[in-house]
């Protein structure tokens, strides 16, 4: 079967159509027309011959604001459709900061341009169907941190009186973003087609469809412009299921203020800063005490901000920490997340002087300290808690633990278990310190039910007698179908039933929370409060561990006498 057969089979699959017929479908469809142009692309394939495609048929693409695209971690990419060229142009832009891209596309673009394929999730269109298997594509590639270009209306806009009209837009993109805990990146596109394509679609819009190759010779030494917008705060946005479509269409009304350079209506993430330069990283480094030499010639440092200038370790910790909590779909929004605890903070860090990376930190303080100088206000987790004067003596005898993160590269490694070998060395001389006190982060995109789940495990097994803190936004569970699941009395048995309903809903308990549960002995670990934290958006628990309560097995690790 050659090319026009297969074309042919999938805009007319129950039709028997004659010689004559083909013949005109070859002559629409111009792929030797356009094939004539492009001589000299023949050994190139997927973005490498698109690039070579808009380079030969002199298509000038205007771009503005590409950096606003993540250059790591899944992004789906929405965008209008005004033109034929638009999922080319896209491609061969986005290419430009990231190469892991697919596209969702007409399944017969991929019979016409074979050297596509490799970039191409087939749908349908003809037939308006999308099977399980291109959504499973779908999520596939996101699940592996890739770039997906999708256009929601599934088809050209129409050209009315008042212009350019785009069909209304399909919430699925919402969906998979979600799922994924995938950057949305809006862009607006500014083209026309010509006015024979648009002449021949009113007529009949198989053959329109069919001409989309000789429509593409036809941009040749046109302009197309296109705007990469910021990236879209989905966790400020509310995705249920009777909204989806109203805010899909806000996305379009989005797409569409900016092209007349108007103000969007979304919520947007100012995009993460740029990297440190090292050498200036390097220099400020030395200021830190070095606690341990590992073997594999990575070093933990502490850090303890001194004076007020400006501290390039504190910047390039905060913009770490900004990149890893975006992952797990928290975060501050903000190019850094630094705030005015750090400065009185000390920070532990695993450095890899190979890479010249931060691998990992947390921070920490001697409550006890901090409260003397500042009250229970100089905890930053008193922000969240508002905690009662009567707290402060224990609050006293802590160290208040929070913002890890662990860079994705060095997540399967000994980061993060040298962290906490540092932060208890630090314990073990600190003796009078008998607790540690942390804000553990439930991200905002874990489905309603996943949070219920945790919580509702934690307020039964770990919920604390002690009146610690007024909070302004608590956050309880109150659910039947949550209180029906857990027996109550049986810890492990109801452990395993929270691990196994959350692999259901393909999500993890963060890792915080496995070792709140499961380093201390019963009654050493306990959760004070459930919190909805709208900076960060997340949930926020409050975490209170007794230090001699460490389970023996962990004892040994990390506190060896």
């Amino acid at each position: 079967m050659d090319v026009i057969d297969e074309i042919t089979q999938e805009f007319f699959p129950e039709r028997k159509v004659s010689p004559l017929l083909k013949i005109i479908i070859r002559w629409a469809v111009g792929l030797d027309a356009l094939f004539s142009r492009v001589r000299g692309a023949e050994n190139k394939d997927g973005i490498d011959w698109l690039a070579a495609v808009v380079e030969k048929l002199r298509i000038n693409l205007a771009v503005d604001n590409i950096y606003n695209i993540p250059s790591e971690g899944p992004v789906v990419i929405v965008a209008n459709h005004p033109t034929v060229i638009d999922g080319m142009a896209v491609i061969v832009a986005a290419s430009k900061v990231r190469r892991d891209i697919k596209i969702v596309a007409n399944q017969v673009l991929t019979h016409m341009l074979p050297k596509t394929k490799s970039l191409t999730i087939g749908i349908r269109n003809m037939q308006g169907k999308m099977g399980a298997s291109q959504y499973r594509e779908m999520n596939a590639q996101l699940k592996k941190g890739g770039v997906l270009i999708i256009f929601p209306s599934g088809r050209l806009a129409s050209l009315k009186k008042t212009g350019l009209q785009e069909a209304p837009w399909n919430p699925g993109f919402l969906h998979l973003a979600s799922k994924n805990n995938a950057a949305v990146v809006p862009v607006s596109l500014k083209g026309l087609n010509s006015w024979r394509y648009y002449i021949t679609a009113k007529l009949w819009r198989p053959l329109s469809n069919l001409m989309v190759i000789r429509e593409c010779l036809r941009h040749s030494g046109k302009t197309l412009k296109m705007n990469f917008l910021p990236q879209v705060n989905l966790a400020k946005l509310d995705i249920d299921k009777e909204r989806v479509t109203e805010v899909a269409a806000t996305f379009m009304e989005h797409i569409a203020r900016a092209g007349k350079n108007q103000p969007g209506i979304l919520p947007v993430i100012t995009p993460v800063a740029e990297p440190l330069d090292k050498n200036l990283l390097c220099a400020a480094l030395e200021s830190c005490t070095e606690l341990k030499k590992l073997n594999d010639g990575k070093t933990v440092l502490l850090y303890r901000h001194q004076g007020t200038e400006y501290s390039p370790v504190l910047r390039e910790l905060g913009r770490l920490r900004e990149i890893c909590f975006r992952e797990i779909g928290a975060g501050t929004g903000q190019e850094y997340d630094n705030d005015i605890y750090d400065i009185d903070y000390q920070h532990i860090m695993v450095w890899d002087p190979e890479r010249l990376e931060i691998a990992g930190a947390y921070r920490f303080v001697m409550a006890g300290e901090q409260i003397a100088k500042k009250g229970l206000q100089g905890l930053y987790s008193n922000d969240l808690f508002n905690y009662k004067q009567s707290f402060s003596s224990i609050a006293s005898k802590s160290i208040e633990i929070g913002r890890g993160f662990i860079q994705k590269q060095y997540q399967k490694t000994n980061v993060l278990d040298e962290l906490w070998k540092g932060i208890f060395n630090v314990a073990l001389k600190h003796s009078e310190y008998k607790y540690l006190l942390g804000v553990l982060t439930i991200p905002q995109d874990y489905s309603e039910y996943a949070k219920k789940l945790m919580i509702g495990f934690y307020q039964t097994y770990l919920s604390a007698d002690v009146d610690a803190c007024t909070p302004l936004h608590q956050y309880d569970v109150v659910d039947e179908e949550v209180n029906q699941l857990f027996n109550r009395e049986n810890f492990d048995e109801d452990w395993k039933k929270l691990n196994i309903k959350l692999r259901e809903m393909e999500c993890d308990l963060p890792w915080p929370y496995k070792q709140a549960a499961k380093w201390y002995s019963a009654g050493g670990s306990k959760i004070l409060c459930f919190v909805e934290d709208k900076h960060f958006n997340s949930i926020a628990g409050l975490n209170l561990c007794e230090i001699d309560k460490l389970k023996k097995s962990y004892g040994k690790r990390y506190l060896p006498k």
